[in-house]
């Protein structure tokens, strides 16, 4: 057990590409820092991961004894353009086919994906449709069916400008979906409307309630709303409570791994250091 996981009770990870897109620098560099896992795939959501690529990092993964704790699939699966859906889809596949590789992994996350044209992290009004929602459980049923075929599943991950934006879209998820199949990402970071911000450890209280007993990693970042357009930086930046998101890891989800998310190399040591003060804030309480 790594000083960072002593710390914080819980393994400590960082997606791959902030340390290297190099699988051996990126481990070396993983254990310098004190990380005991990965949350892996490749920065770019158009990229197909190759079987050569997943072998490499999984050996040098082993070799440094950090655990692949879920990968990093996100696509957007309600894609305007059809051809770009199909495209997302068979990525999300090649993923599935990859997923014994990494025999500690939790699953494939991905967001659910949006209507807008131009990007897959932005929202727009049709994501709101009836129509919306029942071509993301179309498409989602079947690929579901192919992760458990597979001995793994896909962890769903929500965010505001998507079509699942909310715990009462995962709720429903969980009632329209075979969930032996299917699993969450912890990020409530993703899943606060403004309207909501003031109501804040309350929503956090509802999504932990949604997920309970599906979730497969956690995520760590901040929550910005700057003039009605949300963002999700780095931890430490934004107005998130994390004494108050660290209660409710330890409460209900003790040892389930977290991964530090939208951040640099340059800033890891800085984000560490917050994540610690807010973690011993919380113990302190």
């Amino acid at each position: 057990m790594t000083e960072l996981e002593q710390h914080f009770q819980r393994p400590l990870g960082i997606f791959n590409w902030v340390l290297s897109k190099d699988p051996q620098e990126c481990a070396q560099r993983a254990v310098e820092l004190g990380f005991s896992c990965i949350q892996w795939g490749l920065d770019l959501e158009s990229e197909v991961p190759a079987l050569e690529q997943a072998e490499a990092a999984s050996a040098a993964f082993k070799e440094y004894e950090l655990k692949v704790v879920a990968l990093a699939g996100y696509q957007n699966l309600i894609a305007h353009d059809p051809a770009y859906k199909a495209k997302a889809l068979s990525i999300l596949e090649h993923y599935i086919a990859i997923s014994a590789l990494f025999p500690d992994s939790q699953g494939i996350a991905t967001e659910t994906g949006t209507k807008n044209r131009l990007s897959q992290w932005e929202g727009h009004p049709e994501n709101l449709l009836p129509e919306s929602w029942a071509e993301l459980i179309q498409e989602l049923k079947p690929i579901g069916e192919k992760a458990k075929a597979a001995g793994t599943r896909i962890l769903i991950e929500g965010y505001v400008e998507n079509v699942v934006r909310t715990a009462a879209d995962l709720d429903r998820l969980k009632a329209e979906l075979d969930m032996e199949a299917f699993g969450f990402v912890m990020d409530p970071f993703n899943l606060i409307l403004e309207e909501k911000l003031p109501e804040l450890e309350q929503e956090c209280r509802q999504i932990f309630a949604v997920m309970q007993g599906h979730v497969g990693i956690a995520h760590a970042k901040d929550l910005l709303y700057t003039d009605g357009v949300v963002s999700t930086p780095r931890s430490g930046t934004g107005m998130f409570d994390m004494p108050m998101y660290f209660q409710l890891l330890d409460e209900q989800l003790p040892a389930v791994p977290l991964i530090l998310e939208h951040l640099g190399l340059d800033e890891v040591e800085d984000t560490l250091n917050f994540l610690k003060r807010s973690y011993s804030a919380e113990v302190a309480s």
